[in-house]
């Protein structure tokens, strides 16, 4: 199952890791991110099946807006 994963680090920049975890279990997948592919000072925040596209404010332009 593919999980993204929204996590903080230690200067509260957001990031996102997406991956297959190796059960099809958000919990599993939770803690599979902390034990294997967490860097020091990263946590997580949020965890979402599949591979979906967020967009902040910051991404939107109303300049191309027709």
């Amino acid at each position: 199952m593919i999980y993204t994963i929204i996590y903080k680090d230690e200067v509260d920049m957001m990031g996102t890791l997406t991956f297959v975890s190796h059960r099809h279990d958000k919990n599993s997948a939770w803690v599979e991110f902390i034990e294997k592919y967490a860097k020091d000072g990263q946590s997580p925040v949020a965890i979402m099946p599949g591979n979906h596209l967020i967009y902040f404010a910051q991404d939107i332009s109303f300049t191309q807006v027709a």
